[in-house]
């Protein structure tokens, strides 16, 4: 099916692609992004405090020096990585990618051309998000991978979500990730969409 688009709340872009294949939802939103990098969350993942605008501008302008495609921003049990970290970058380090998920879709900052040159050396037949999370380390080209390494704790927690059924407690998380500031849409399949709209009609009756 053609990508839909309506507009929500505070005037975020919601993009509707039924589409199992990676490739085409991305491209669904690459259509109306403008931005060389964005934030990926999938639709299982919601922001529960808000963004350290700091910390995402210290990850940008990372990106922007090195030309980063990729930078993780938690690590998980995958994940391997150099030791040594860059320089005048604390806690980020590139990411080994000689295996299955060592990049991932968890939370992470990626560059559009990075998906873009994937898609046009892509091998396989099958293109969901775990076909493509499973097979990302087979495709010969180069990848400039990082990941941001913290401890868990609140004092350096500068990025934390979650992953959550969409109900209407966490309808003011879904806000402030529809709100931030360096990205410009999120990507649903309809089933989220619509769940979304019923949980915001229940939060609106409820007057919160």
């Amino acid at each position: 099916k053609k990508p839909s688009q309506t507009h929500g709340i505070d005037e975020s872009k919601f993009i509707v692609c039924d589409s199992d294949s990676f490739f085409d939802r991305m491209n669904a939103f690459f259509e109306v992004s403008k931005s060389e990098y964005f934030l990926l969350l999938l639709d299982d993942y919601f922001l529960n405090s808000k963004i350290d605008s700091s910390f995402m501008d210290f990850i940008l302008k990372f990106a922007d020096k090195f030309s980063a495609d990729y930078i993780k921003l938690s690590v998980t049990h995958r994940n391997t990585y150099y030791k040594r970290k860059i320089r005048s970058y604390s806690g980020i380090h590139q990411l080994r990618i000689n295996k299955a998920y060592s990049v991932d879709l968890y939370p992470s900052l990626w560059k559009k051309d990075f998906i873009v040159r994937l898609e046009k050396q892509w091998i396989f037949p099958d293109k969901t998000i775990w076909d493509f999370e499973g097979k990302i380390h087979k495709i010969n080209i180069e990848k400039k991978c990082y990941i941001y390494k913290y401890k868990q704790s609140n004092n350096n927690a500068h990025f934390k979500s979650s992953r959550r059924l969409v109900n209407e407690k966490n309808m003011c998380h879904i806000i402030d990730c529809c709100s931030f500031g360096h990205g410009d849409s999120m990507l649903f399949n309809s089933s989220s969409c619509r769940q979304y709209r019923r949980a915001m009609r229940k939060q609106c009756n409820m007057g919160s």
